[in-house]
C-alpha cells in the first residue's frame, strides 16, 4: 500500500492502535505497507474497540471478566476466569484497570494485522456480539434444565 494512504490511516486510527504493549508503530506501518492494494477497502470496515469503552468496562464491571468478554473469542477465557475468582481477589482487577487501554490498543493491532493476511476475520468480529448473546441463551436455557433435574431429583413423590 502506498506509504501516504499508510499514513493516513495510522493518524486516523492512531488512538485506537499507538501505544500499546506488544506492536510498535514501526511493525504496523511496516505491515500496512506490505498489504495488498485489496485490503484498502477492508480496512475502513475494521471495527476497532475504544480503549475508553474498555477502560470504564475494566473500573465498573472489570471484577466481574466484562473487560475480557468486551475483547472478544481470544478473551472469553480469561473473562470466565475471572468471573470465577472475583477479578482475581482484586489483584487481577486492578491490573486490567492500570493496563486497559494498552490491551485495548494491543487488540486493536492484531486485529488489524491478521485482517491484511485474513479480511474475513473482520466479519467474525462484527459477529462476535451475536454470538455471545447466542451462547449465552443456551447456557440459560442448559442450566435451568439442570436446576429443574435436580429439583425433580430432591421432590418426595
Amino acid at each position: 500500500m502506498e506509504e501516504k494512504k499508510v499514513l493516513k490511516f495510522l493518524d486516523e486510527n492512531r488512538k485506537y492502535l499507538i501505544p500499546n504493549n506488544k506492536y510498535s508503530e514501526t511493525q504496523v506501518r511496516e505491515a500496512l505497507r506490505n498489504a495488498s492494494a485489496g485490503f484498502e477497502s477492508v480496512m475502513s470496515g475494521i471495527p476497532f474497540k475504544k480503549p475508553g469503552t474498555l477502560l470504564a468496562l475494566s473500573i465498573f464491571p472489570g471484577f466481574f471478566g466484562v473487560d475480557h468478554f468486551y475483547l472478544g473469542n481470544g478473551e472469553l477465557l480469561k473473562g470466565l476466569l475471572k468471573l470465577c475468582t472475583w477479578g482475581g481477589f482484586g489483584i487481577w482487577w486492578i491490573a486490567d484497570i492500570i493496563f486497559a487501554k494498552k490491551r485495548c490498543r494491543s487488540y486493536n493491532c492484531q486485529l488489524l494485522l491478521a485482517s491484511i493476511y485474513d479480511p474475513t476475520i473482520v466479519k467474525k468480529v462484527r459477529d462476535y456480539p451475536k454470538t455471545l448473546i447466542k451462547v449465552s441463551k443456551d447456557i440459560a436455557v442448559a442450566t435451568k434444565d439442570l436446576y429443574k433435574g435436580i429439583q425433580d431429583s430432591f421432590e418426595i413423590k
